[in-house]
């Protein structure tokens, strides 16, 4: 049991304030998305590479790249055409790329979708 605070009672986890305070979908509404695009990281946290998994509703030259939390792009993952349905793209982390919150942008016909994930020390 906490103190109650801004975000409720009891203790706050870091990344849920880091989402909170970053306003990405944690407000009363949820953020709209594409329909033709969604997009998920897994694992995250991760701690060397974690896998982005595509899904797309018909198919489309699309560019994933990886940002960190100031907007810096630190990776191109991906950037031609993709197949209906799901593609799965491997990005593993450059060994000097520091731990912390991190985005997967893909754009898609002007379509944009992101996630925020986690990458640990390693």
């Amino acid at each position: 049991a906490g103190k109650d605070n801004y975000y409720g009672s009891g203790r706050i986890r870091a990344l849920e304030a880091v989402l909170a305070a970053l306003a990405l979908g944690t407000g009363p509404e949820p953020p709209t998305r594409p329909a033709g695009l969604r997009m998920r990281v897994c694992p995250s946290p991760a701690r060397e590479s974690a896998t982005v998994r595509l899904e797309l509703a018909e198919p489309a030259a699309v560019r994933v790249t990886i940002l960190d939390l100031s907007g810096r792009v630190v990776s191109t993952l991906h950037e031609g055409p993709l197949p209906a349905g799901g593609s799965d793209l491997l990005w593993t982390a450059g060994p000097c790329l520091p731990p912390g919150a991190y985005f997967a942008l893909a754009n898609c016909d002007g379509e944009n979708e992101s996630t925020l994930f986690v990458l640990l020390s390693r």
